[in-house]
């Protein structure tokens, strides 16, 4: 059971890193248009911010999915539910900011369930505003699987 829940978490984990490079791309298309008023926003800008944000998403999805969800298996742990898949993250110290990590999930779900185009520019600013903390809590995760000889 442990052999093929490592492999999987093997395998998730290979693909949030080839989502983190798609991330990365679109981080470098979209720096640029950070401080640009919205006003400003070319056709071919609004499809560098919808691309952003949507890797955001599936970035997210498959962090707060897959890789916590699977971490905690392999400690031995089945958990109910987000919040305490959280809880035992911090505990454990596989994840960096559990309230941060709740905030983005509920904004993810803005982004897949309640997108409004006229709001691009704030998805895009409340992106930017939590991307990096996204990122910090993958590396602890990452630091925590190959201290446990997991990747």
């Amino acid at each position: 059971m442990l052999n093929k829940q490592l492999a999987l978490l093997r395998a998730d984990f290979a693909l949030l890193e080839e989502a983190m490079l798609q991330m990365e791309y679109s981080i470098q298309k979209c720096k640029h248009l950070i401080e640009m008023p919205v006003e400003a926003y070319t056709p071919e800008a609004l499809e560098h911010i919808e691309a952003y944000t949507a890797r955001f998403a599936r970035l997210s999805d498959m962090y707060l999915k897959k890789i916590i969800r699977n971490i905690a298996v392999m400690e031995g742990y089945a958990t109910n539910s987000f919040r305490e898949t959280l809880e035992l993250g911090s505990k454990l110290g596989f994840i960096a900011n559990a309230n941060i990590l709740l905030e983005i999930r509920v904004f993810r779900n803005e982004i897949a369930h309640d997108y409004i185009p006229l709001l691009q520019s704030k998805i895009f600013v409340e992106v930017n505003r939590v991307l990096p903390y996204l990122l910090e809590n993958i590396q602890t995760s990452k630091k925590y699987m190959v201290l446990n000889g997991w990747l």
